[in-house]
């Protein structure tokens, strides 16, 4: 049986990884921005898929409000399970804020595939 240890400090892997070894079920998301440009996103938790919907259209400033409400809440979920926040749900968000800046917040994002 694998220890925390083992899981986050001796192997080279990635958190995300090891959180689904340990049970935690990680969604990937693929969004389209306003210019075309897809982008992959990453929630350690099920709990995305409430905030979004395959095909959902929505202006950038509802994209980045609801993946902030849903990535805290993966996070917390981690923590329960854990002891410890998620930091790649913490980094994904810092991602979208980052790459979402340089549209208008009215401008349209679309989700691909949750």
């Amino acid at each position: 049986m694998r220890s925390l240890f083992d899981a986050f400090y001796v192997r080279e892997t990635t958190v995300e990884n090891d959180l689904s070894d340990w049970g935690m079920p990680e969604v990937l998301f693929t969004v389209e921005l306003p210019d075309g440009v897809t982008r992959e996103c990453y929630s350690p938790s099920t709990v995305v898929c409430r905030y979004f919907a395959k095909g959902e259209e929505m202006p950038i400033a509802e994209f980045v409000r609801r993946s902030r409400r849903a990535l805290a809440e993966a996070s917390e979920r981690v923590r329960a399970k854990f002891g410890f926040g998620c930091g790649s749900a913490a980094a994904q968000l810092t991602e979208i804020e980052q790459w979402t800046r340089s549209y208008a917040q009215d401008a349209v994002i679309r989700i691909i595939s949750i």
